[in-house]
């Protein structure tokens, strides 16, 4: 079955007749309902009852009754490498269901949770997030889900959460109401009053226009003010104009890592994510007529690429400490970071930064 919510489409399957439908977490992201069409083209309102950030799943609830077909779970345990096994699920590009057939070629814990993943040969298309992976017997041993690490631009093996005891018993306790959410890291760069240092990376998880997550890993890696700015953008157009009276240009080099996102989908990171703070709070306009050094942030980033380029903007001379902030007052950027520009307050950060996270350089 197909499902729908503000991020866009899923799938999901009955696995309990009285009408629990289960489906990945980024599929129904936040929302407190969503849209459930069957395979006979009706629809109705699913209630998301229970989700898990950790895992990626979440369990949906409709009209219970004995027209709909429940999908048995299986076990990890009886799976092998070389088992054959089927995935299903709704894909956009064809308007219906689509299934693709594989072998399992892994089964890979995850690192510190109690729960594992299955992988298998057959490419999972986009739309079939929170479908089910099905022996040859018709057993759920896996939930479509999102790779467990994007490193590479195209991956064409598909990830699954692997159904054992320990994601069973989850299941059963999202059916009643539980809710876990991957808490938000404390540390510099999460909030303005506590900005970033200097070549801090601070990650950055949002969701993309269809629910998948996305991860950018942000660092500023170098700052330049007054003088040897205005050298620099001199350099890039001999007909620059210079800052206005009583202010300064300022370039800002950004690390932009793009570690997780849908595969096959490009993300465009531009300095128009981000704006420019004031210390005493206002924002700074990005000075639009001025011709920017080469590379510019401008780029589309398959996940697992990089980009590092200059931003500019004009600055008040007297302000010490403007503020950058990826994300600020942008729709599309759910998350937020915080960053300092000052280079004179970056050792003093980063002792702040060691503090907090209880690192330390002494041997």
């Amino acid at each position: 079955m197909q499902v729908e919510s503000s991020g866009g489409l899923g799938s999901g399957f009955v696995f309990d007749e009285l009408g629990y439908v289960m489906t990945a977490e980024h599929v129904v992201g936040a929302d407190a309902s969503v849209t459930i069409t069957h395979s006979n083209g009706e629809d109705e309102v699913g209630l998301v009852v229970g989700r898990d950030e950790l895992r990626d799943l979440a369990v949906v609830k409709i009209s219970g009754g004995s027209h709909l077909t429940a999908l048995p779970f299986g076990n990890l345990e009886d799976v092998s490498k070389g088992d054959e096994v089927l995935s299903t699920g709704f894909t956009p590009f064809n308007e219906a269901t689509t299934s693709t057939v594989g072998i399992v070629s892994e089964v890979l814990p995850h690192d510190e949770e109690q729960y594992a993943y299955l992988q298998t040969d057959a490419t999972f298309h986009q739309g079939q997030s929170g479908g089910p992976v099905l022996t040859d017997e018709g057993l759920v041993v896996g939930v479509i889900s999102r790779s467990p690490a994007t490193t590479s631009p195209l991956v064409t093996l598909g990830w699954a959460i692997g159904m054992d005891d320990e994601t069973k018993e989850l299941i059963r306790r999202l059916q009643e109401g539980e809710v876990n959410l991957v808490p938000v890291q404390p540390g510099p760069g999460h909030s303005y009053r506590n900005p970033a240092p200097l070549n801090y990376p601070v990650r950055v998880v949002s969701r993309y226009f269809d629910g998948s997550p996305l991860a950018h890993d942000i660092t500023i890696v170098e700052v330049i003010r007054g003088e040897p700015a205005w050298e620099i953008i001199q350099q890039a157009y001999r007909f620059n104009l210079p800052a206005f009276p009583g202010t300064e240009y300022m370039l800002a080099w950004v690390r932009i890592d793009y570690t997780q996102g849908p595969e096959g989908h490009t993300d465009w990171v531009n300095q128009l994510d981000f704006g420019l703070l004031s210390s005493d709070g206002h924002d700074y306009i990005i000075p639009f007529n001025v011709r920017p050094p080469q590379p510019f942030l401008s780029a589309r980033l398959y996940p697992g690429a990089r980009i590092e380029a200059w931003t500019i903007w004009r600055v008040d001379v007297n302000d010490p400490n403007p503020l950058l902030v990826f994300g600020l007052d942008s729709f599309y950027r759910a998350g937020k970071a915080y960053f300092s520009t000052a280079p004179e307050l970056e050792e003093e950060a980063a002792e702040e930064a060691a503090e907090d996270t209880g690192v330390s350089d002494s041997t």
